[in-house]
């Protein structure tokens, strides 16, 4: 998983396997914020530890002394009552409470015996009487206060009673109503124990029976009783010679043994049908033994180390724990049966092969050897060279042993059981690998590349090495597909050869390592490597996936479309479908270092000590139970898991996992995800989270078995992180409403704004368009009346008088020529000059050369605005009397030049005093990528000159 740094309002999840010291130093940092460089240190040096560190594990308990009981609770946890108190272990740690343990703590210590009733235990303990334990939470509750300083030896509940021996006496105590009862007193009791329908107790003078009614004692057996467990329906007692098995109807069948029994134990799987029980013996023998009959079956469970045996169960995973006076014992089903084979040659790499139905070795140093059954005699090796005596593969074909060796490729005389050489050129080659396709015999050298060796011809066909394309000249093994590709791999990757095209493609794989052998199954090609995992491969060469790295394996094997793959250590088998590679049950002891062989519906695999036989079945799934252990909520521990609540992102928690299969295996594996999101590995068998946002997360965990099997049961927790007081759901909630009312009345105020200012700029448009030039033009007019009044031309300054009273007073109607209107410049200017004479008495003359006909709408519609702005603007704010348009085209420019008579343009490009019209003008010249100038001119006169590049100005800026 990737690391980032510590941000408390963002989600940040880290996976540790570290103990309660961690939790507590974590915690102090976060705490703290001025020491996040020196957690961030932290978080990196301890994430990137090469191994995990197991605060407990079998061994551990295996060290732990005088116990007395074990027992398993409904969850799957096995527990160990004895001198130490109560220790739980769930495969991987232990937890033992005690009055000794802080953490864990226990009014009592020394516990003689325990009983399972409604999930909870019953503790009879050396010196505190009676007392109930919840294995859920580890509360305790005193039963019995009036006796709890007396010892309790033996206690069971039976039909909602307890029974009890308690002062060499039995009594029973009804948890109900709190009333302790004697049954029967100065009995020597050695246990209590029940079927379905009777409570049975053993002692020195017998077995006897609980009547249901009289609560009185019926003895069934009259012999002191060695050892007893009770069934569904039968209870199984021992004498000193004689096993006994009584049903609830009273019926005692009777079979002697020769051994002694310590300890009896019930099956975990009984049936009505045919209920079953184990013995443990002083040779160290198990056996197992039908209730209804006393045969006995096979068990597959290995003898053990004589000693004596107080207590045995059978888990849910089918593992037996036998407590013993020198520690505990874990036995585990074993269906494989290992050969020893041996021989006097520095590496004991060994082949298999059959020759008259029965198995051989080819050995690497002493040629063919013997397996069980003898083939051969002593001098089958003769013919063989010093050198073809290390034998590195066997290959049948039909009646025929092809063998790979040192010095060439041999063959065995089926008849006369002697060898000799293949005769072809050049057969002194060392051979590492035999690969048989239809009548062809593929032969992987360790310098040579590989030849293609034809059976019926009896020769050699081809020859493939280096000059051909091979990545290297050691070909490791050989896989022939029937579409005439041929893999091979090599000490370099992977070769894919295909004998039509004599086309070598190479696939580099990744990893330092060989890649040691290549299969093929399901439409897919399995490549195994010696440290770098498996590789997937669709038939194109195509990397699909790889897995699996750490593990050295070695050859693989397509057996009942499975592949078996063997490694050191262990013999692992493959699924092809899914790639779920598992661990065959009790291997992982062993080296697999050659190939394997099936024979009478067995798998025979070569080690190095050895050779190992494995009945052909595939093993049931076994779906172990996957819990949260221990839950460490910043230094504080709870058993189990539920609903998790912490008061900030600081806190750091910590669940400890467990996967409840008991069976030795592989190391499982655990992983979990958050919210449905993406599954995450977890590197051990703890996860630790910190940083969590406020918020609820749902968090599901997942666990492989002991054969690397994903269990079907998951693990759930839930953790909330609380909100702070001013982030609350409910808080947010009402600042969402404060918002929203907000965000509509500001709404509204800006949409008044909005039409206000759009009335506003309406009424201030009109006005400038009709007020504003109105007393623009009686400013005008008046100036003209004075001048007339001065000259004592009293008639036309009475008009203008008038005029202007007109102006002021009407609310004129009359449309100004201030558009084109789809007209052409030279018709518009025109009308234009006519308007502006009688308007305003000034006199405008036209000269258009330019060819309308190559301006379009937009530009033409342009022009005219630029001259009718500047001539309005210049009527109206300066003394101009004549005015001269020019228009035309020189040197691929359009050139608009205004004259006038007076001063009317020279402070037109004047940036900062100016009017609406002379910033409309530098806008539209702009547009079309023009430029603006004034001059005055030598004589009384200005002039407005604007130029713009014809190209542009003829195509509408869009």
């Amino acid at each position: 998983m990737s690391m980032t740094t510590i941000t408390l309002t963002h989600k940040v999840f880290f996976n540790f396997s570290l103990g309660n010291l961690f939790n507590f130093l974590l915690t102090s940092l976060l705490k703290n914020k001025k020491w996040q460089l020196c957690l961030s240190f932290f978080i990196i040096i301890f994430t990137c530890l090469p191994s995990q560190v197991k605060a407990n594990s079998f061994s551990s308990i295996n060290k732990l002394a005088n116990i007395n009981r074990v027992i398993q609770d409904q969850q799957g946890f096995i527990w160990l009552a004895g001198q130490q108190g109560l220790t739980r272990f769930d495969g991987n740690n232990s937890i033992t409470f005690s009055s000794s343990n802080s953490q864990w703590p226990l009014p009592f210590t020394w516990i003689h015996d325990i009983s399972q009733v409604d999930g909870k235990f019953l503790l009879a303990t050396e010196a505190n009487g009676l007392w109930q334990f919840d294995p859920k939470t580890a509360k305790t509750k005193a039963l019995l206060p009036e006796i709890n300083q007396k010892s309790i030896y033996d206690v069971t509940a039976f039909k909602n009673t307890y029974y009890l021996n308690y002062m060499d006496s039995l009594y029973s105590y009804d948890p109900a109503t709190g009333v302790i009862e004697l049954i029967k007193d100065h009995i020597i009791i050695r246990n209590i124990i029940h079927t379905n329908k009777y409570l049975y107790i053993s002692s020195k003078s017998g077995l006897f029976q609980l009547s249901n009614k009289t609560k009185t004692l019926k003895r069934i057996l009259t012999e002191p009783i060695k050892a007893v467990t009770g069934l569904n329906s039968y209870v199984i007692a021992t004498s000193q010679d004689t096993i006994y098995s009584i049903s609830d109807t009273d019926i005692v069948i009777s079979k002697k043994y020769q051994h002694k029994i310590y300890t009896l134990t019930k099956g975990n799987n009984i049936s009505v049908q045919d209920e079953t029980f184990f013995s443990a013996n002083d040779i160290g023998k198990i056996t197992k033994y039908s209730a209804r009959t006393l045969k006995t079956t096979p068990n597959n469970y290995p003898d053990f180390k004589a000693s004596h045996i107080r207590d045995m169960i059978q888990d849910s995973s089918g593992v037996l724990w036998l407590i013993s006076n020198n520690g505990i014992k874990q036995l585990n089903k074993n269906t494989i049966k290992n050969h020893p084979q041996s021989f006097d040659i520095p590496i004991n790499a060994n082949e298999l092969a059959l020759v008259d139905d029965k198995i051989i070795i080819g050995s690497y140093g002493l040629g063919l050897q013997n397996f069980i059954d003898p083939i051969f005699t002593k001098q089958v090796n003769n013919n063989f060279t010093k050198k073809a005596l290390r034998i590195s593969d066997l290959q049948n074909v039909g009646d025929e042993l092809f063998i790979a060796t040192f010095d060439g490729l041999w063959q065995l005389n089926n008849q006369t059981k002697t060898v000799q050489r293949v005769n072809f050129i050049d057969n002194n080659r060392l051979i590492l690998k035999l690969t048989l396709k239809k009548d062809k015999l593929y032969l992987a050298t360790n310098y040579h590349g590989f030849y293609i060796y034809d059976l019926i011809k009896k020769q050699i066909v081809a020859h493939i090495d280096e000059s051909n394309g091979l990545s290297s000249r050691e070909v490791i093994d050989i896989l022939v597909l029937d579409n005439n590709d041929i893999w091979l791999a090599n000490s370099q990757g992977i070769d894919i050869y295909n004998k039509n095209s004599n086309h070598i493609k190479n696939i580099d794989v990744a990893g330092p390592n060989k890649v040691i052998s290549v299969v093929t199954a399901n439409n897919k090609v399995f490549a195994s490597t010696l440290g770098d995992g498996i590789f997937v491969y669709n038939l194109q060469g195509e990397l699909l996936s790889y897995f699996a790295t750490g593990i050295r394996f070695n050859y693989m094997e397509v057996i009942n479309d499975e592949i078996w793959i063997a490694a050191r250590p262990g013999l692992y088998r493959l699924n092809p479908i899914n790639n779920q590679l598992t661990m065959e049950p009790n291997t992982e002891d062993y080296s697999f270092v050659g190939s394997t062989l099936v024979h009478q519906k067995k798998l025979y695999s070569s080690h190095f000590t050895g050779v190992l036989s494995i009945p052909l079945t595939k093993p049931k799934a076994f779906n172990a139970k996957v819990f949260i252990s221990q839950t460490t909520i910043s230094g504080k521990a709870e058993l189990l898991n539920e609903s998790i609540t912490v008061q900030s992102p600081n806190d750091v928690i910590t669940l400890s996992l467990a996967s409840l299969d008991y069976r030795t295996g592989q190391e499982k594996k655990y992983q979990y995800k958050i919210n449905n999101g993406r599954w995450n590995p977890i590197n051990s068998d703890q996860l630790t989270l910190t940083g969590l946002a406020s918020g609820l997360y749902n968090i599901e965990i997942m666990a492989t078995n002991s054969l690397g099997q994903w269990s079907a049961n998951r693990a759930f927790t839930e953790i909330k992180v609380t909100y702070p007081w001013y982030w609350t759901p409910q808080i947010r909630l009402v600042y969402l409403i404060l918002f929203v009312i907000v965000l509509i009345f500001t709404s509204w105020l800006l949409y008044l704004r909005t039409k206000s200012i759009t009335r506003i700029h309406q009424l201030l448009t009109s006005d400038i368009q009709t007020r504003g030039k109105v007393a623009l033009n009686v400013t005008y007019n008046l100036t003209l009346a004075l001048e007339q009044l001065d000259q004592g031309n009293n008639e036309k300054a009475n008009n203008l008088l008038q005029q202007s009273i007109a102006d002021l007073t009407l609310s004129t109607t009359q449309q100004e020529p201030s558009i084109l209107q789809g007209k052409s410049l030279n018709v518009a200017l025109d009308y234009l000059s006519d308007y502006l004479h009688k308007k305003y008495h000034v006199n405008l003359t036209n000269t258009i050369t330019l060819n309308e006909s190559r301006l379009n709408d937009e530009i033409k519609a342009d022009f005219y605005t630029i001259i009718y702005e500047a001539l309005i603007s210049a009527i109206l704010n300066a003394s101009g009397r004549n005015f001269t348009v020019s228009l035309k085209e020189h040197k691929e420019k359009i050139w608009l030049s205004i004259k006038d008579d007076a001063n009317s343009f020279v402070n037109f490009d004047n940036k900062i005093n100016f009017n609406l019209a002379m910033y409309s003008i530098r806008q539209i010249t702009k547009k079309h990528h023009g430029v603006v100038n004034t001059f005055d001119e030598d004589v009384n006169g200005s002039q407005l000159l604007i130029s713009m590049p014809f190209k542009k100005s003829i195509t509408p800026n869009k």
